[in-house]
């Protein structure tokens, strides 16, 4: 028997189909957003304006919880994600969240996770 699984990704904006995921940081914390190509054209044309003053930086360092790459080029999570990951999980479910076990995490839970701490 053959499973096929398919991975939709969905604007984090506008729940409209993704074409991409963009990566923007700020004040060291690095976020990422599924967006459709008007939404990621819209979040640089935004940005410009600021990034047109800005310094380039050669590499970025997030404090150990980068993803890295391995040989094969898949990404890793060092274990600070896992163990932060794993504290949102925790806490988004005694506060009623409904969250998978494994996956993604849901930026609205994020946000409410580092605002409550």
């Amino acid at each position: 028997m053959v499973k096929k699984v398919t991975v939709t990704l969905v604007d984090d904006v506008d729940n409209v189909p993704a074409d991409e995921t963009v990566s923007i940081g700020l004040d060291g914390t690095w976020f990422e957003l599924d967006l459709s190509n008007s939404n990621a054209n819209e979040l640089r044309k935004v940005m410009d304006q600021w990034i047109q003053h800005a310094r380039r930086v050669s590499t970025r360092s997030t404090g150990g919880g980068a993803a890295s790459a391995t040989a094969s080029g898949a990404r890793t999570r060092g274990a600070a994600d896992r163990a932060r990951s794993a504290a949102i999980r925790e806490w988004a479910r005694t506060q009623g969240f409904e969250i998978s076990a494994r996956g993604r995490i849901s930026s609205e839970i994020v946000r409410a996770w580092e605002l409550s701490s």
